[in-house]
């Protein structure tokens, strides 16, 4: 009887569309009333039956009746019987004795039910079985959910019976995937459901429950579980047993879907190494092996572990439920599946395997396979060898021990094991005292499904019937075990003659084949059913059966091979019947004349046909569309099935309206579903007769022409290129509307079949011959096929599309591979793009012909040529000319989102420029003007086409893009004003009243408009009406409007006033969040200009009202908060002049502190936070002391200068701020407020491992793992964990991770990462012995003494050393000799004397040993070295005789960079110790020993020339007096001259290391690099030669170095000095020398030397010029002096005629004469 009313109320629960009704109203009050007796009768049963017995239990078929009909029940009702949140929380304390209150959902919900039984906590158990069952079909409201879990959580303490518990913790786990609020209001939060949970688990009995529901909160909401939660969890889990199979899954969950730290504890205190959190819950499950442990051991051998106890739950449904769901009729969702077997998708970035802990596995089975061999621990063994071939187990001499052992076991521990086999093991027997338990055989069975070998037919045929009648049952439960039983041919053969085997009973084969003929493959299943019907051909030939028997059993036997056909095998024919063609439609392939025959056979039965109806129209496979029409006819003639059609098919009616052309114009129908008349019937007499009636179709009709079959497509074609022709705009949105909905319906390869038609045929060819017609259509063909690849994207697909950029693109990037057919062509479309690329950054997109195709900028292919190619050169080359790459990508970041992850890489590598780069994206550099204006709005537009797809637009936004896009091109006759109709127009300007930008253009038009034929046409009128119109309407079009909009009121029209008025006034109804309103807003400031923001001279501050100083305020805070920082200062910059007008002349006398001018407190906490953001320290020093102590502005000023100790005490540090400073610090990591990825990158501690990749530094900690392993990674995986896109900061740290970067690191977190990657690296090539990477090693290490050199400058000296220190470990385990070990060492000892030990530094280096080491490590301790001696000893002598040393060991060597780099130095010493001792000639002290000493030759001149004095006078101390002064005298003397001496000295070691340095530089390859290097030097070098030029040492050196191969190239800066010289009047030992260098000179370089020096031919001292060129002609020389007389000649020549342009006539004429003779003798000459 239950089942009878059960099987009712199913039927009455069908699902219908939009609250259609499936049976009238009568029935439907008959069922509500069987329903609620139903559920009272039977709860008041169960209510005696807990009463009478404690032993009594609700089954738990009754539990899914009652919870069908309680939904049933509150379905049907009307007034939801008080079924709200209010009835629900309330007490119902006056109602708990009533019988219908008790017998009700809310008395189940309040556990009224049974609470006046015996045994209450029984009924209390039932109550919440049938809870749990009405919140698994997930039909209730989420807020009802919430007071159901909230009540019974509060009466949680009153469950006391551990059964109860178990049900309360199953109906949680239930709730727990749904959208429940949990922490919400009286909602238990997840952390207090854990702990409840928790504390149940010690319980043997609530065990399992309790673990179902922790693994629940885990696999759905791991946000909501806190980290000491986890810890909880892990320390619950480790005090119960493994043999529970609940437990191991949860605690698969845990290590699936929670960060755990690798190397913490679980059950075991004992340290085991690296990964011992692994290793330590391995050895746990192995103390008591369970072989279910199986799958979670071997997802611990994986890097990522994922979820792996994921199980099919039987289908329980019964075959009326069943019949219902096949038909659609009732929603699939509402089966009774456990949430615990939920999918939770799970993707691995990587099956990497972690081999230490492969290892670790493998030595534990096999030490327990030795001692204590057990069937679990064969199980396990076997699996995880199937799982890990690597690992080698000796199976054969445990198969010769298994026998024995298995005979000790009972079946059901024998049963326990082998279901855990995922195949059974080839030379593994079955016992044979095990055969006759069933369940261990089909166990067996089950094992060998896919066994070819095994024997079905000898060894088990004694009881086949029960074994396939046990097999259909199971495969009937688990529907995925059937595919793999067709596939067993052994099991196949035991079917098949199963059903054969009453050879002449044909009523028992027929039997036996409906039931389990679904068991066979497709072939058998043909053998057996052509079999049974030759068999009864027999027997009916023989008169044993009658005919109709026979037509029976041909009717029964091709149901049965129908309903048993597994996709996507299909069969064709109309001989079947049509209940059974109706439940499995996709089985039967459909044509024209089978619908009609199955649809009219269940003319009686609609809700069965509105399947076939449902399956073919909905068909995802895209190939039943040519029968759509055929469908829609016979539906329509039907009105029964119409009705039912409509009402349980979503999108009926949408079908119905796209094939509308082909119902008759005068059916009852078309005026139910409001289909348009007029228009079905012009087009069904056009379709007719297509000559007499073509002027009936119009644009409006176009989209019911679509409709059309493709027999008549010709003439749709015919008609919708004329109506093209006449009305492009209109018919290019009726194209689009009707693609869109196609595809929405699924219709995808009938709008391409349509598109290739339209552009094939001979009448596109003629029509798109003009070029804007033409534009228009490749417009809209390119924003269909938009939305035609916006879910999908198939090669079929993309294969019929005509636009060859966008086919290639979407086989490079959205199809998993290209074609091979298609490779050729992809190559040449990359070369295509590449031009456009080209043509881009040469022009822009504003210089007419030349510039790129706007519809590329919609290919990722443009994206990544253009990253390939793009060069801060060629950044900076067009930002002069005025082209802003940046501002083209900020467009295209904000109209096409979906091609942000091209362009971040490209922002990511130049985000070191500017600004624009670096808060990227930023409003235009350059506002639009009248030239450039039309350009940008074609390119908006462009790009607005190709998203369409992706936005919500309003009805006649396509047309009128169209419009404008025709207009831009001088289309006047493509204006249209009537393109929207008035009621849509009017709904369109109701949505738009509250717009900021629509509101704008409204009043901007009419302000701008062109008022009389005289005045001047900035643009075209009717581009302008077309635009201006649109923009009032449309707020995406009025985004780029308004600016040009702003620039004509201003500019043009002069209304600077109204322009400001409108622009400040529109900040009140602007939406602080919508960064496309502040864009616009940023780019119309800019288009009105500061000049005419700041225009406070004309308006008094405080009138009128919207010039107040508030709505500045408002602007610039704006701009602050969407990052458009430039525009934020601009406006206070303005404000602060607004503010301070009224004291501006005092400001021109006195200066005004920012304290004193009005709302002095609002306009610096403005300044302060635009600075701080800007990172500004400079700007923050200027503002008043008041804002210096603030933590913003300490932590700006102290980044500034390095105080990376006071900032690490800073309290506004995020965990990754806070992590790098105590690394640059070198403090301990504080593991609990930092980012420990991070901080373990930066240690270089690769001791933890990210499982779930949501943060992108997760990511890069992920890639520099894997790379000193190898590995490959799934890029697509890991950018879908992402759980926000990165910043620009983050996708430049995850390229220097995983390898792609194309730039330089910058910041020092960005060097680290590449160092960092640079040391795992190491580690990969050396585990993988590649040693011929050595000299790649050398050149990392390179690298990191340049980081070392970078860390130092930055104070962060203990971060340096750990660095050197890790690089010199990795180097140090290669032990190959040619690694430069001494270079890590030398830096090293860099770095511990800057630290502030320079002692234990030099130490360290003079027990080094260079003549062993490498040439620029001998260069890099020379430096080091003589840096310490002379910075901290100051010993200049001993630091040059080092440099002098290292010098001489470079002399011989190869490597040109490290020499130079010594004597480059050791230069920059000799100059300093010059200029210093040059510095002390200048001293007071030196100038006053100099007066000493004249002043002691004085006297002592002066004592010689006086007469001698008388005997009486003392001579002897006058004699000793003269002594002591000439004494004095020497002493003061030797020291000046000592200095004099130091001073020659430290000029000719000067001079002669630059000449050395010269030498050096003329061997690098790179000529510019050399002159760069080489003009450092020269320089200088010629003031100490001029200054020094008598000095004999300084001559000789000169004098040697001209005669050397001397570096021309590097002299030639230097022409002008050494002419000046040359040809002076006084002459110096140097002259000589100096003019064998020019000589060298005008030899290599004349074109650029004898302008120079015949400048000075015309001087007082030109006849040595003269001299000097007629020497040069007379010197023997290989050189081609001819040739260099010809060009002197002639640069003679462009000389005189030179100095001859700079005079006047008179003076021509003057100078003529007074030089002729002298001329005339120089040509002569």
């Amino acid at each position: 009887m239950l089942q009878l009313v059960d099987d009712v109320i199913k039927l009455s629960m069908i699902e219908t569309v939009d609250g259609h009704r499936s049976m009238n109203e009568k029935t439907e009050e008959n069922v509500r009333k069987l329903v609620k007796f139903a559920i009272r009768e039977s709860l008041k049963s169960l209510n005696r039956g807990f009463s009478m017995s404690p032993n009594f239990q609700i089954s738990d078929e009754i539990c899914r009746f009652l919870a069908r009909w309680f939904l049933a029940e509150r379905r049907m009702d009307t007034v939801e019987m008080s079924l709200d949140e209010s009835s629900l929380d309330s007490k119902s304390d006056g109602r708990k004795f009533d019988e219908n209150y008790i017998f009700s959902l809310e008395g189940l919900i309040h556990l009224s039910f049974g609470s006046n039984c015996v045994n209450k906590h029984a009924a209390w158990n039932g109550a919440m079985q049938i809870l749990n069952e009405i919140l698994k079909a997930n039909r209730l409201n989420s807020r009802i959910v919430e007071s159901i879990v909230s009540i019974l959580w509060e009466k949680r303490k009153s469950y006391t019976s551990e059964y109860l518990r178990t049900s309360f913790c199953a109906l949680l786990a239930t709730v727990i995937p749904q959208g429940v609020r949990f922490g919400h209001f009286r909602i238990p939060s997840i952390d207090s459901i854990l702990k409840y949970t928790l504390s149940l688990m010690p319980n043997v009995t609530s065990l399992p429950n309790a673990a179902i529901l922790t693994e629940n909160i885990l696999k759905f909401r791991p946000k909501q579980v806190s980290k000491e939660a986890i810890r909880l969890i892990w320390d619950t889990v480790s005090r119960t047993s493994p043999a529970c199979f609940e437990v191991l899954r949860l605690l698969s969950a845990l290590v699936s879907f929670t960060e755990f730290e690798e190397n913490s504890r679980f059950a075991n205190d004992e340290n085991v190494g690296k990964w011992s959190l692994r290793k330590d819950v391995i050895e746990w499950l192995l103390i008591d092996p369970s072989a279910h442990s199986h799958q979670l051991i071997r997802e611990l051998c994986h890097y990522h572990p994922a979820f792996c106890y994921e199980t099919d739950e039987p289908n329980t449904d019964d075959q009326l439920l069943r019949n219902l769901k096949m038909c659609h009729l009732i929603d699939c969702s509402s089966s009774t599946v456990l949430p615990h077997t939920t999918t939770v998708t799970q993707m691995r970035p990587t099956d990497a395997k972690i081999e230490e802990i492969v290892n670790y596995v493998d030595c534990k089975l096999k030490s327990m396979l030795s001692t204590e061999l057990t069937l679990p621990i064969f199980v396990l063994s076997y699996e995880f060898s199937l799982k890990f071939p690597e690992v080698s187990f000796d199976f054969d001499l445990i198969y010769k021990r298994l026998p024995h052992l298995l005979q000790d076991l009972e079946p059901s521990e024998f049963l326990e094991s082998i279901q855990n086999f995922s195949e059974w093991p080839e030379f593994l027997e079955f016992p044979p005292k095990f055969v006759p338990n069933f369940d261990c055989l089909m166990t067996y069975f089950l094992k060998n499904v896919e066994n070819q070998l095994i024997d079905m037919t000898k060894k088990w045929e004694t009881n086949p019937g029960k074994i396939v009648e046990t097999l259909a049952d199971y495969c009937r439960k688990w529907p995925k075990m059937r595919e793999k039983m067709c596939k067993s041919m052994p099991f196949n053969r035991l079917v098949k003659n199963w059903i054969l085997e009453t050879e002449g009973d044909p009523y028992e084969m027929s039997n036996r084949f409906e039931k389990y003929s679904f068991l066979l493959s497709y072939r058998h299943l043909l053998i057996t059913r052509e079999t049974i019907l030759a068999r009864a051909n027999n027997l009916l030939v023989a008169q044993s059966v009658t005919p109709q028997d026979g037509q029976i059993f041909e009717k029964l036997l091709c149901s049965s091979s129908l309903r048993n056909l597994v996709p996507p095998r299909r069969v064709i024919g109309p001989s079947f019947d049509g209940p059974t063609v109706a439940l499995y439609p996709k089985n039967l392939e459909f044509d024209q004349r089978s619908v009609k025959i199955y649809l009219k056979r269940l003319r009686k039965s609609p809700f069965l046909a509105q399947n076939i109806v449902r399956t073919i129209l909905e068909n995802r496979n895209d190939d039943t569309w040519h029968l759509h029409a055929t469908v829609l006819k016979l539906v329509m003639e039907d009105e029964q099935l119409l009705t039912v059609c409509i009402a349980t098919i979503p999108n009926m009616v949408r079908y119905l309206k796209m094939y509308q052309i082909h119902f008759p114009p005068k059916s009852l129908s078309i005026r139910f579903l409001n289909l348009d008349k007029s228009s079905i019937t012009a087009c069904q007499k056009y379709l007719r007769k297509p000559k007499e009636n073509g002027h009936l179709i119009s644009p409006i009709n176009l989209i019911t022409l679509f409709g059309c079959e493709k027999s008549t497509w010709k003439r749709m074609i015919l008609q919708f290129w004329r109506q093209f022709e006449r009305e492009p705009v209109l018919v290019a949105e009726r194209l689009y509307e009707f693609a869109s909905e196609s595809v929405d319906l699924g219709l995808q390869t009938r709008v391409v079949c349509i598109l290739r038609a339209l552009t094939s045929s001979e009448y596109c060819r003629t029509v798109l011959q003009d070029e804007q017609l033409k534009m228009a259509f490749d417009l809209t063909y390119r924003a269909i096929w938009m939305v035609l690849v916006k879910n999908q994207c198939s090669p079929e697909l993309l294969e019929l599309c005509d636009d060859a950029k966008l086919r290639n693109d979407l086989f490079g990037y959205r199809t998993p591979q290209i074609p091979p057919n298609q490779i050729d062509e992809f190559r040449l479309y990359e070369m295509r793009v590449a031009f456009s690329v080209e043509n881009f950054l040469k022009f822009g997109i504003e210089s007419g012909e030349d510039t790129v195709d706007f519809m590329d900028f919609g290919l990722a292919e443009f994206y990544k040529q253009l990253n390939e190619n793009l060069t801060e050169e060629a950044i900076r080359g067009n930002e002069k000319r005025n082209i802003y790459i940046v501002d083209i990508l900020s467009t295209v970041w904000l109209r096409l989102p979906w091609l942000r992850p091209h362009i971040q890489p490209i922002i990511a590598r130049f985000k070191h420029i500017s600004p624009a780069w670096k808060s990227f994206p930023q409003p235009p550099h350059l506002p639009a003007t009248e030239h450039t204006f039309k350009w940008k709005c074609r390119f908006h537009l462009t790009l607005k086409f190709m998203n369409f797809w992706n936005q919500k637009t309003s009805d006649g936004e396509f047309a009128t893009c169209i419009m404008i896009m025709l207009t831009s091109h001088g289309g006047g006759m493509h204006l249209k004003t009537n393109l929207i109709e008035p009621k849509q127009l009017i709904k369109l300007k109701n949505g738009t009243r509250r717009n900021v930008l629509c509101v704008l253009a409204k009043i901007l038009k009419k302000e701008t408009s062109k008022e009389d034929d005289i005045e001047e046409e900035v643009i075209e009128e009717a581009f302008f009406e077309a635009l201006a119109r649109s923009a009032a309407i449309f707020p995406d079009i009025a985004t780029f409007t308004i600016p040009f909009l702003f620039h004509l009121c201003v500019d043009f029209k002069q209304k600077v006033d109204l322009g400001m008025s409108k622009l400040l006034s529109s900040l009140k109804g602007t939406p602080k969040d919508n960064q496309t309103v502040i864009f616009c807003l940023a780019e119309c400031v800019d288009s009105v200009g500061l000049d005419s923001l700041a225009r406070y001279e004309s308006v008094d501050p405080e009138e009128p009202l919207q010039y107040a100083t508030m709505w500045f305020f408002v602007m610039a805070r704006l701009f602050l908060e969407h990052g458009y920082l430039t525009h934020a200062f601009a406006v206070a910059n303005v404000l602060f002049d607004r503010l301070s007008s009224k004291k501006r002349n005092t400001m021109m006398i006195e200066r005004i502190s920012l304290e004193q001018i009005d709302k002095s407190e609002e306009m610096i906490e403005l300044l302060v936070d635009i600075y701080v953001a800007e990172d500004n320290s400079t700007a923050l020093s200027t503002l008043p002391p008041g804002v210096q102590n603030r933590p913003n502005v300490r932590k700006v000023m102290n980044k500034k200068q390095k105080e990376w100790m006071r900032l690490v005490s800073t309290a506004e540090l995020d965990p990754r701020e806070a992590t790098i400073l105590q690394w640059l610090c070198g403090l301990p990591s504080a593991r609990s407020n930092n980012d420990i990825y991070l901080d373990s990158i930066l240690r270089g501690r690769f001791t933890e491992y990210p499982k779930i990749l949501d943060t992108p530094l997760k990511f890069v900690y992920f890639s520099l793992f894997h790379t000193a392993l190898g590995t490959k990674i799934s890029e697509s995986v890991v950018e879908k964990k992402l759980q926000n896109p990165p910043t620009l900061l983050e996708t430049r740290l995850m390229m220097l991770a995983n390898g792609t970067a194309n730039f330089e690191p910058e910041s020092i977190e960005e060097h680290v990462i590449q160092a960092v990657r640079d040391v795992r690296e190491a580690e990969f090539w050396r585990a993988s012995s590649t040693f011929e990477k050595a000299s790649e090693v050398n050149e990392k290490t390179k690298r990191m003494v340049l980081l070392a050199e970078l860390l130092v400058e930055n104070h962060a000296y203990d971060a340096a050393m750990l660095i050197l220190k890790s690089w010199e470990e990795e180097c140090l385990q290669w032990r190959v000799p040619s690694i430069d070990i001494d270079l890590i060492r030398i830096a090293g000892e860099s770095v511990t004397c800057q630290a502030g030990d320079p002692r234990t530094a030099e130490i360290n280096l003079r027990q080094m040993a260079p003549g062993k080491m490498s040439e620029a490590a001998i260069a890099e301790w020379c430096i080091v070295l003589s840096k310490i001696t002379i910075d901290y000893r100051n010993d200049d002598v001993e630091g040059i005789r080092i440099l002098d040393r290292g010098c001489r060991h470079l002399e011989h060597k190869t490597c040109v960079e490290s020499r130079l780099k010594v004597l480059l130095q050791f230069h920059s010493i000799c100059m300093g110790q010059l200029s210093k001792l040059e510095e002390y000639l200048e001293t007071r002290s030196f100038r006053m020993k100099k007066q000493v000493i004249a002043e002691y030759e004085k006297q002592i001149e002066k004592k010689n020339s006086t007469p001698r004095v008388s005997r009486g006078t003392s001579g002897g101390d006058e004699m000793k007096r003269t002594e002591r002064v000439k004494k004095e005298m020497r002493l003061e003397k030797a020291d000046v001259e000592k200095v004099e001496g130091l001073v020659v000295s430290a000029a000719r070691k000067a001079v002669q290391s630059a000449f050395q340095a010269l030498s050096c530089i003329s061997q690098l390859e790179d000529d510019e690099e050399a002159i760069r290097t080489s003009s450092l030097i020269v320089f200088p070098l010629i003031d100490v030669i001029y200054k020094y030029e008598t000095d004999p040492g300084v001559v000789e050196a000169l004098k040697d170095h001209s005669k050397t191969a001397l570096p021309s190239k590097l002299w030639l800066c230097a022409t002008s000095h050494l002419a000046s010289k040359c040809f002076a009047v006084e002459k110096t030992p140097i002259s000589r020398y100096l003019s064998q260098i020019l000589c060298h000179l005008v030899y290599d370089y004349p074109y650029h030397v004898l302008h120079t020096i015949l400048m000075y031919e015309f001087d007082k001292n030109g006849a040595q010029v003269r001299e000097f060129l007629r020497s040069m002609y007379s010197v023997k020389t290989k050189r081609d002096v001819e040739k260099l007389r010809e060009v002197v000649a002639m640069m003679r020549e462009a000389h005189v005629a030179y100095r001859l342009g700079g005079l006047k006539w008179g003076e021509i004429d003057k100078e003529m004469f007074k030089n002729h003779g002298k001329w005339v003798k120089i040509h002569e000459k």
